[in-house]
């Protein structure tokens, strides 16, 4: 325990879990570590006693509004709530994704429907060098004039 005094003039006892020096160096803890120690609720969340909250304890912590180290009902509730509303974005943003990939393909065989429609033109139509018509292969006949 450490006597510590504050800057409105109060003092208080500091309880470090790790003891009252730094467990990595055998000293006191500076402010800057103070300030970063762990709340009487996110000890409560820390599984392990590692000293600090990983993402799991942190999103727990998140969720617990008044700070006892539990979730109550509203506390509970308020996170079913979230859990359904980002499922209901998750579903939103499929079936965008989705409705985007099926117009995408519907222009995809546009355009090759076209690029066959203009190969298979292409392939029965001749140019008349002498008067620049359009000529069929197949009957022989004037298609359009240039």
């Amino acid at each position: 325990n450490d006597t510590v005094n504050y800057e409105n003039g109060e003092s208080g006892t500091l309880t470090n879990n790790l003891g009252s020096s730094s467990e990595h160096s055998g000293r006191p803890m500076d402010l800057n570590e103070q300030k970063h120690r762990l709340s009487f609720a996110s000890k409560k969340l820390d599984r392990g006693n590692k000293g600090y909250l990983d993402d799991i304890e942190l999103c727990a912590r998140k969720y617990d509004v008044d700070g006892d180290g539990q979730f109550s009902i509203e506390e509970v509730t308020r996170i079913v709530q979230d859990l359904e509303s980002q499922r209901r974005k998750k579903h939103v943003v499929k079936r965008k994704m989705f409705g985007i990939l099926g117009i995408s393909f519907v222009l995809l065989l546009c355009v090759f429907g076209l690029m066959m429609s203009t190969l298979i033109l292409s392939r029965k139509v001749n140019v008349n060098e002498s008067t620049d018509e359009l000529v069929s292969d197949k009957t022989g006949h004037t298609l359009m004039t240039m």
